[in-house]
């Protein structure tokens, strides 16, 4: 009878366990579920540090005089062909006008000297001087 007393016991007990009720346990979940969608990004970064130029050029005029027009100040951008600036044009047109005086002058002196030459040359080979004064 012993056994029929453990047995009768054990299956009060499964009986017990077994019909506990409807109470349902609620799972445990480690994450959550949501649907999948596109979104705009904004990245900004912020950062302290020294900007340098990659490379620099460096513009000269072949012309001197006072400027008279400045297309452009430090940092514009500007485009192929864009007048930068404007020189005055008197000292170099001056300078220029000077030039070509200067050269009519040389002209004429070199006339006059081919000429004395030519004179100095007719009168020594007709004995008139010596080789000396030619």
């Amino acid at each position: 009878m012993k056994i029929s007393k453990k047995f009768l016991l054990f299956f009060a007990v499964f009986l017990i366990v077994s019909c506990g009720g409807d109470k349902k346990e609620e799972e445990f979940k480690f994450y959550t579920l949501k649907e999948a969608g596109t979104k705009q990004l904004e990245l900004t970064v912020e950062a302290s540090g020294t900007v340098e130029a990659i490379s620099s050029i460096e513009i000269k005029s072949k012309a001197s005089g006072q400027i008279l027009y400045l297309g452009a100040e430090i940092g514009d951008y500007v485009e192929e062909g864009v007048v930068l600036a404007r020189i005055d044009q008197r000292t170099p047109t001056n300078t220029l006008s000077q030039a070509n005086a200067d050269l009519e002058v040389s002209k004429v002196r070199l006339i006059n000297a081919k000429n004395q030459f030519e004179r100095s040359k007719r009168l020594h080979d007709e004995g008139n001087i010596s080789d000396k004064s030619f």
